[in-house]
């Protein structure tokens, strides 16, 4: 299973899933996206451009709470 953060630095929602992560001991990916790519290149990636999103094998979840 192939997992990758979406995240951006100040963002409380993605610190939490990244929180999670690391507690479990996941093992992931991060990504960290500008605000510049929010409202570009990553709305192909979560048609809302929010973060975090997170790519499970390819399958984007894209909320947090």
């Amino acid at each position: 299973m192939k997992l990758i953060l979406y995240s951006a630095s100040g963002s409380n929602s993605s610190e939490r899933v990244e929180w999670f992560l690391n507690y479990k001991s996941i093992p992931y990916h991060r990504i960290e996206v500008s605000s510049d790519e929010l409202g570009q290149d990553y709305l192909k990636i979560n048609s809302f451009g929010y973060v975090p999103c997170l790519s499970v094998d390819n399958h984007f979840i894209s909320e947090s709470m």
